[in-house]
């Protein structure tokens, strides 16, 4: 997927920059059972975007589970009117270690829809590299790529092939009661009669696995 991203800066080119913002949770309930959450708020060129995604998912092995859910994102453009869009997601989560280190795998499918113009399925496999420091309070490098692809085009304007890559690099700051921060920057690509590219100050707040059953976060 790196090289992917590298190819696709060859084509003719549109930039824009943007602030994206999200915390993240998948607590444990009981048994094998967990809940997913996450939620977003984006600052792109010309809209304000959010994006409110829950989930409940199963524990398959001790590393690796499988999930469900709904997504709703609302979209509120600086010149004309709101809009927003709905999914079903289904995705498979997978952690390979690496000597000390840990690949971890996101495999989703996305049926989306806006009440008019077809539903649009799209594939998405998301990798992150984690390499803990010696010092667990420590920050550390966060590493991750994510592509996106269309099965079929819609009237609404989901697109069939190629949609976009994700490229983050930044650090993960750890937090209290074992939370952690990550700020840095993302690329985004998205190849449309220009490539579009996005150049996006992020931070993501990670809230710990077991915050519910040890009476919540600060």
């Amino acid at each position: 997927m790196l090289l992917l991203a590298t190819a696709l800066t060859a084509q003719a080119q549109t930039h824009d920059a943007a602030v994206w913002t999200a915390m993240l949770a998948s607590p444990d309930l009981e048994g094998q059972t967990r809940l997913w959450l996450d939620v977003h708020a984006r600052r792109d060129a010309g809209r304000f975007l959010s994006i409110v995604r829950p989930g409940v998912g199963l524990q398959l092995t001790e590393r690796t589970s499988a999930w469900v859910g709904f997504a709703w994102i609302p979209s509120i453009p600086d010149d004309g009117e709101a809009s927003s869009e709905a999914r079903v997601w289904q995705q498979l989560l997978a952690n390979i270690a690496i000597g000390n280190a840990t690949l971890q795998s996101r495999t989703r499918i996305e049926q989306r829809f806006t009440g008019t113009g077809g539903v649009a399925l799209r594939f998405r496999e998301f990798l992150r590299l984690s390499i803990p420091p010696d010092d667990p309070n420590a920050p550390r490098l966060a590493l991750w790529d994510e592509v996106f692809v269309g099965a079929n085009d819609t009237d609404w304007g989901a697109v069939q092939g190629l949609d976009q890559n994700r490229l983050f690099l930044g650090v993960g700051l750890p937090i209290r009661r074992g939370g952690r921060v990550e700020v840095g920057l993302l690329n985004v690509l998205a190849p449309r009669d220009t490539l579009q590219v996005s150049w996006v100050v992020a931070a993501n707040w990670f809230i710990p696995r077991n915050a519910l059953t040890r009476g919540g976060t600060e």
